[in-house]
């Protein structure tokens, strides 16, 4: 049996020494793993949450209902914060999610990709959901 995670991981460290572009990326600060997901689902099949974002200054939050429009209720001091991650002691920053199998059952011919690599094999279409997952953490500033 393929250990998705790891060969994709392997395999996002490649791309990342070999492309200067996204040579930004620590790989040792994102977690690669496979979730569940249907073949014929609707969906992305893979998805890219960033956890290394700054808590927030205090600040005030209004909800409204939504068929009247009337104020529901008011925070004063809510905080975002995100969730520390570690794996043994080294921090985690993004967090990348292939949905298997639908991940692996891409065709191609199925997907809007197609009409930017027309004709190619189904392959790319994996390869193109890796470096567009890839690309959406973000370079710092």
């Amino acid at each position: 049996m393929i250990n998705y995670t790891e060969r994709i991981s392997l395999l996002m460290e490649d791309v990342v020494s070999r492309v200067p572009t996204l040579s930004f990326i620590d790989m040792s600060k994102v977690l690669v793993f496979a979730r569940g997901g249907r073949t014929h689902a609707e969906g992305a099949y893979a998805t890219c949450h960033c956890i290394s974002l700054p808590s927030s200054e205090p600040g005030y939050y209004f909800w409204r209902d939504r068929k009247s429009g009337k104020l529901t209720r008011r925070s004063e001091w809510f905080v975002t914060k995100s969730p520390v991650v570690t794996i043994g002691t080294a921090p985690i920053d993004y967090m990348i999610s292939f949905a298997l199998p639908r991940f692996c059952d891409q065709q191609l011919s199925k997907t809007r990709k197609q009409i930017h690599y027309s004709g190619g094999p189904n392959w790319i279409a994996k390869l193109d959901t890796i470096i567009q997952t890839s690309c959406s953490t973000r370079s710092p500033s």
